[in-house]
């Protein structure tokens, strides 16, 4: 019988085939060992039961999402051969989110309905730092089971708005990760675009991040001044960080400063969707956070492993 590209030996003695893993209850990211308890085995087919295999004895095995798997071991030795499935033997974890430093944590899952499906209000779940429908602005649209089961805000690329109108927090390093999709081709002057007076047009935010823009899980790079075509309507995780010589993020006070007033002393605050200078986000975001430092690349793939297995955005 064949299993994958493993072959099971057909009129030989049964063997028996048991294993053991040193975790069963990993967080997602984690590396686990399996151990191969089968006597005399000289081939082996692992299932993790995500959709991985691996023909080594004791293979290691990370979880990329969450849920509950099964795992089954196939082996032989000669024309013996046998074959031990475990129910539902692993249930992972999403992974421990990194909070040191977190000052802003935006989720669209936590927003206030105004009755009509659209979004009032964002509410922001460390500072309180809540987004609010700018004035004569509309209201995001609250689309449920959208990312993989997630709710998102869907902003019409004319006039949707939240910003945030608390000041509590003003930085010159800080990091900021957006999981969104874009829903057209950004002109020079919004969307995905870094340097220059524009900024990044998903949420006004002070300009000239000390690293480029990266992309994941598709590894893409936003180069400083350069705005890019490809990716619309695919969900994306972008990782800004902003140096803290001449750039900073700042919650504004009660209004955005002129398009012209950059640097370190200025007044940004967060906004999304349509903003000052005709800026408008079109498409839709599904979490925002905002570090106060700047994460070194470590850091980065942490934060973005996390969110990655959060909502499954893998290719």
């Amino acid at each position: 019988m064949a299993v994958g590209s493993f072959r099971l030996p057909s009129g030989g003695a049964s063997l028996i085939v048991d294993f053991s893993v040193n975790d069963a209850t990993p967080d997602t990211n984690q590396t686990v060992t399996f151990t191969d308890l089968t006597v005399g085995a000289t081939q082996w087919l692992w299932d993790f039961g995500d959709g991985t295999l691996s023909t080594l004895q004791n293979p290691t095995h990370q979880y990329k999402t969450t849920g509950t798997f099964t795992v089954t071991l196939c082996a032989s030795i000669g024309s013996n051969a046998g074959k031990e499935v475990k129910t539902n033997f692993i249930t992972v974890s999403l992974e421990a989110e990194v909070t040191t430093n977190l000052i802003a944590s935006y989720n669209a899952g936590n927003v206030i309905n105004d009755g009509s499906g659209n979004a009032s209000e964002w509410t922001e779940n460390v500072n309180a730092y809540n987004a609010v429908q700018g004035t004569l602005i509309n209201r995001p649209l609250i689309v449920t089971n959208d990312l993989n089961g997630f709710t998102t805000l869907q902003f019409d690329g004319s006039n949707d708005q939240l910003a945030n109108s608390n000041v509590a927090f003003a930085t010159t390093t800080s990091t900021v990760y957006m999981v969104f999709r874009r829903g057209r081709i950004h002109t020079a002057n919004e969307g995905m675009q870094s340097g220059a007076n524009a900024g990044v047009q998903f949420a006004r935010l002070i300009y000239n991040p000390a690293n480029d823009v990266s992309y994941f899980p598709r590894n893409q790079t936003l180069v400083r001044g350069v705005s890019y075509a490809n990716n619309v309507n695919q969900w994306l995780i972008m990782a800004v960080v902003f140096d803290g010589a001449n750039s900073s993020v700042k919650f504004m006070q009660s209004a955005p400063a002129p398009v012209g007033n950059i640097g370190s002393t200025a007044t940004f605050g967060i906004i999304i969707g349509a903003s000052v200078g005709g800026a408008v986000f079109q498409g839709k975001i599904a979490e925002i956070k905002v570090y106060d430092t700047a994460h070194n690349a470590t850091t980065q793939v942490q934060v973005i492993q996390r969110l990655q297995a959060k909502f499954n955005l893998y290719d």
